[in-house]
């Protein structure tokens, strides 16, 4: 064990198969090639992987490592030596994050093999379809943090970072695969290129309430399927349906040009949260658009053609 130059200690592998055991100290674990088994014990630990032959599989084997005690508080895993720009769906340089259906264990895949047939896959023990990029050091992230007024942040062409505070906010990510936090208020949010992640951290960052007639719902400009993700993790959903019951609901406008997102509960001062999307996107979005509190296992995604006289939006 070595210290590294953040003062975490170093516990590092082999070519062979280890099993690396960490202990109450914050450590970089890396096992290096081979399959690896891998846990941080207690402390902040970082997982890092300088290579993509450190955890990989072939079409026929898997050498994939496995985590067994990620602790999405305080632990992280270092990708920034492979060259992948975030979460997406394993190509064009993305990460999947995928469960299985036993919900046991979680996978980082791309689907993208070198010349060797060889692509990065790594597995962690338990559901931890929760992971957004957060959790995952891709490289070094840009902030760009607006006040309490109405703010307007853009983005360039690296990875940043979009927090919009209070206020009615308009932030676009520009190239690069983005994180964007509109936070309180009601914000215009758009992604631009790149694989972006749309966070709501709090139910009342877009919410509507239909006794007092306030309208603070959140508009994504150009959410993609297949690309973007909309992160309501720290939110407590757990997947589409009907809009009750820790689900929400896809409801389409009358002309087809807006998409909602719907809680049809809300809280006991009759917020509900709600989030628009420009476009039709009623027959696209299903469980994979979404980082949501546990993995969700919806199957009848309701999709409201027709939205109801006391809901009708306000555009």
């Amino acid at each position: 064990m070595f210290a590294t130059p953040s003062g975490q200690q170093l516990l590092e592998g082999t070519a062979g198969n280890d099993s690396l055991q960490g202990t109450a100290a914050d450590e970089v674990i890396h096992g290096g090639s081979g399959r690896d088994t891998l846990a941080g014990g207690a402390g902040a630990d970082v997982f890092r992987f300088s290579e993509l032959t450190d955890s990989y599989r072939t079409d026929s084997a898997s050498y994939a490592d496995l985590i067994t005690d990620f602790d999405a508080s305080e632990d992280r895993i270092d990708l920034s030596g492979l060259g992948f720009s975030g979460l997406g769906n394993g190509y064009g340089g993305t990460l999947a994050l995928q469960v299985n259906s036993a919900g046991t264990r979680t996978y980082l895949k791309s689907y993208e093999a070198n010349a060797a047939g060889e692509r990065f896959e790594l597995s962690l023990d338990g559901d931890l379809s929760g992971l957004d990029e957060s959790y995952l050091v891709f490289d070094e992230r840009v902030v760009l943090a607006g006040g309490d007024g109405n703010d307007t942040l853009s983005g360039g062409s690296a990875a940043e970072e979009l927090l919009g505070g209070a206020g009615n906010d308009s932030l676009s990510g520009g190239a690069g695969n983005d994180i964007l936090d509109g936070g309180a208020g009601r914000d215009t949010l758009s992604g631009g290129s790149g694989s972006d992640i749309f966070r709501f951290g709090d139910a009342l960052d877009s919410f509507r309430n239909y006794n007092s007639g306030a309208n603070v719902t959140d508009s994504i400009a150009d959410f993609t399927h297949g690309a973007d993700l909309i992160d309501l993790s720290a939110l407590g959903y757990t997947g589409l349906g009907d809009g009750y019951n820790g689900t929400l609901a896809i409801v389409l406008n009358d002309a087809g040009t807006k998409t909602y997102l719907k809680d049809r509960g809300g809280d006991a001062e009759g917020n509900r949260f709600e989030i628009s999307l420009e476009g039709n996107h009623a027959d696209q979005l299903d469980a994979s658009d979404f980082i949501f509190a546990t993995a969700a296992a919806a199957t009848g995604i309701e999709v409201v053609g027709s939205t109801p006289a006391e809901e009708q939006p306000v555009v």
